[in-house]
């Protein structure tokens, strides 16, 4: 939401910079499944859903919540294991 105020060369840099960690992170999925570690059935929505999860997390999270921030990182982390497939 708060793109759509940025002037326009701000908002292509930032749509640059946005693109570059979506294929940084979907290169990381499609090279844990060539290595045997993952197994990833779609690493382009795989990585879409994992970056939608965690910018999501700054608009619920309050300190004063139930979990407290490490409980939060930490079941972060189990979804992600999970949505990679994670091999032990």
């Amino acid at each position: 939401m708060e793109l759509r105020n940025l002037t326009s060369e701000n908002f292509e840099h930032i749509g640059r910079l946005r693109r570059e960690y979506e294929n940084e992170l979907e290169d990381i999925m499609h090279q844990g499944n060539e290595a045997g570690v993952f197994a990833v059935d779609e690493p382009r929505i795989s990585a879409m859903a994992v970056i939608a999860m965690l910018n999501g997390v700054n608009v619920w999270f309050r300190e004063s919540g139930r979990l407290s921030l490490d409980a939060v990182e930490e079941h972060h982390l189990k979804l992600v294991q999970r949505v990679v497939a994670l091999k032990p």
